[in-house]
């Protein structure tokens, strides 16, 4: 059964499949191509989460509910 939480990150993989890939701040430009920052990760997944919560739950009921 998946949570909030997980189809949120889904859909941030289903969006870019990058996304759990960690590069630092300090890589090169080549790195930071092939990777998400933390801070980007964070941006990616917050939008994700207001598609959500505005678009999805709406109409959506996990079975735990």
């Amino acid at each position: 059964m998946k949570t909030r939480e997980d189809i949120i990150t889904s859909m941030c993989y289903t969006y870019n499949h990058a996304y759990g890939l960690l590069v630092d701040n300090d890589s090169g430009p080549i790195d930071r191509a092939q990777g998400f920052t933390k801070q980007q990760q964070q941006q990616l997944w917050n939008s994700m989460a207001q598609l959500y919560d505005n678009d999805i739950a709406p109409h959506h009921t996990l079975k735990s509910q």
